[in-house]
């Protein structure tokens, strides 16, 4: 196992050694920093081109692996840092003590929407432009003026639980496509006062457009706020969605034709292989990247996740590679899973077989896979699939009965429904 340190330093102090480490790595191809054993330094997933973007209230952690700097700001200021039902009141104390700006990802509102037809479409127009840029938190009970939060004043609800479902029930039935993976959370602050937080998560089957009475109105967000989107805006949105499900497929069929003609380095020999990809729509999105370095820590690595274990992991430079007696697991930066395992035939009187016994194998493989996920804080949706090479002269047995119990695992653990499961054969 390699040595991993871990060290806060205070960004005001060490702003000027910063700046003599961006300057030595940004000219460089993130994709070669790996290679080349330089630092790899980033904010919020985000390459840093010059030290004036880290903020001085920012926490800066240095994380050290085989000659590798990876660099993550901390921004203690933010409820956006954490788990939506995990926020306190001692975090939205701190959106005012820190006077965290209203900005692309958080907005601030002095009271719910009300029932009358306004009311209802601001917060549709909110929602929805939230969904359609990068996501975000929209913060009821907040007062603020020229975007700075000045007071805490909660909104006053005797029942919790009917104002969150009256939420709901608005984004779901007055936005289209429906937006999938909305969470809403009160903050009790005393009395019967509570903040509400509606967290809205980046949708990948956007552009999602506001119906509410025939309104028929898209909306995005920059960093002064909501603002509806023109025809090219709105034609761009589009191609992005379509352009999203192509990196898809592209992606896994180079991979699929990379496997098949064994150019990969950790390839398993020939012979009958199951490819499983879990893809998370993020991938289109070059900003967004995976701290495969939680990866050292064996706690997080089912043991039982390719054939009698996991014998063998390192870094490599698509990510980092778990590598069994029958298969592998590949980790990408940009969270992509690919599991290929060759060891799932039958045997009997000189034939081989799949049998529906197998299912088993292939659901515990696929939990262990979202377990991964979850650690690595990969968010979905995600598209699920599977594909087989080498079965000519494999019999399978219950062909359409296996085929459709693969289909429904990967639907079913995916919860990725609008597009589903993919399940071919060679």
């Amino acid at each position: 196992m390699k040595n991993q340190q871990q060290v806060e330093i205070n960004i005001q102090k060490y702003t000027k050694n910063l700046q003599i480490l961006i300057v030595n790595i940004e000219s460089l191809n993130p994709k070669k920093v790996l290679q080349r054993g330089y630092g790899i330094v980033r904010q919020k997933s985000r390459w840093i081109s010059r030290a004036k973007n880290l903020s001085k209230q920012d926490a800066v952690e240095l994380e050290m692996y085989d000659g590798i700097i990876d660099l993550q700001i901390k921004n203690n200021m933010s409820v956006l840092e954490k788990e939506l039902e995990m926020v306190t009141k001692e975090d939205i104390e701190s959106l005012v003590s820190g006077q965290v700006r209203e900005n692309r990802t958080v907005d601030y509102k002095r009271a719910l929407p009300g029932d009358d037809d306004k009311s209802k479409r601001e917060f549709l127009a909110d929602v929805s432009s939230f969904a359609n840029a990068t996501g975000g938190d929209l913060v009821f009970g907040v007062e603020e003026k020229g975007g700075l939060p000045t007071k805490i004043r909660g909104v006053r609800i005797r029942n919790l639980e009917e104002s969150i479902l009256r939420l709901e029930h608005m984004t779901m039935d007055a936005i289209e496509p429906r937006i999938f993976g909305v969470t809403i959370h009160g903050v009790w602050i005393g009395s019967d006062r509570y903040v509400i937080i509606v967290r809205v998560p980046q949708s990948w089957s956007s552009p999602h457009m506001v119906t509410y009475q025939g309104h028929g109105r898209f909306y995005s967000r920059n960093s002064a706020g909501k603002h509806p989107l023109d025809v090219s805006e709105i034609r761009s949105a589009f191609s992005f969605a379509q352009s999203t499900i192509d990196v898809v497929r592209t992606f896994r069929q180079n991979r699929i034709n990379d496997i098949n003609s064994n150019q990969l380095s950790n390839e398993i020999g020939d012979g009958s292989k199951l490819i499983l990809h879990l893809v998370p729509f993020s991938i289109n999105n070059p900003s967004i990247s995976t701290n495969i370095s939680l990866l050292e820590n064996d706690r997080i690595v089912p043991k039982d996740l390719l054939g009698n274990g996991v014998i063998h992991q390192r870094f490599n430079f698509d990510g980092f590679l778990l590598s069994g007696d029958s298969g592998y697991m590949q980790v990408f930066r940009n969270g992509v899973i690919e599991l290929v395992e060759s060891n799932f035939l039958s045997h009997k009187k000189g034939q081989s077989f799949i049998t529906p016994e197998y299912e088993s194998n292939v659901n515990n493989q696929l939990d262990a896979i979202l377990s991964l996920n979850k650690h690595l804080k990969v968010e979905a949706p995600f598209c699920g699939c599977g594909h087989y090479l080498g079965l000519r002269g494999v019999i399978l047995e219950r062909l359409g009965i296996f085929t459709g119990m693969i289909l429904s695992l990967l639907i079913e653990k995916t919860g990725f429904c609008q597009k589903p499961g993919l399940l071919t054969m060679e």
